[in-house]
C-alpha cells in the first residue's frame, strides 16, 4: 500500500504539469499550489517533497524550506529538511545546509552526522 502510495503521489504530481515543477518558477506559489491540488495527503507530501529537492538543487533555498514546511505529516517534513540539508551542503557548503538540519526534527542527530 505504501508503494502504491508513493508511486501515486510521484505520478500524481507530475501528470497535470507539464513540465517539472521546480521550472514554475515563475510563480512563487504555482507549484506548491499544484501539489495542494492532490485530495490524499500521502501524495501531496511526496509531491512537497519532490518539490523541496528540486528547488534546493535549483538554488531556491527559501521555496525549498517553504515546500518542506508545507508537508503535513511530521516524519516526511523532517526527512525532507534531511535531503534539502544534504543538497545545499554539496553545493553551498556546510553552514548554509546546518540551519536545515535544525528544522529535520528526529532526523537533526543523524543529519548533523551526516554532513559532518
Amino acid at each position: 500500500m505504501t508503494v502504491f502510495l508513493l508511486l501515486f503521489g510521484l505520478t500524481g504530481c507530475a501528470e497535470k504539469a507539464s513540465e517539472p515543477l521546480a521550472d514554475q518558477a515563475l510563480s512563487p506559489g504555482l507549484a506548491l499550489s499544484h501539489c495542494a491540488e492532490i485530495p490524499y495527503p500521502g501524495p501531496a507530501d511526496m509531491c512537497r517533497l519532490e518539490l523541496a529537492v528540486a528547488l534546493a538543487r535549483s538554488g531556491e533555498l527559501h521555496r525549498s524550506a517553504s515546500a518542506c514546511g508545507a508537508i503535513g505529516g511530521e516524519t516526511w517534513k523532517d526527512e525532507c529538511h534531511f535531503l534539502v540539508a544534504e543538497i545545499i551542503s554539496r553545493h553551498q557548503g556546510l553552514a548554509t545546509a546546518l540551519p536545515h538540519c535544525d528544522q529535520a526534527g528526529h532526523f537533526r542527530g543523524f543529519c548533523i552526522a551526516h554532513l559532518a
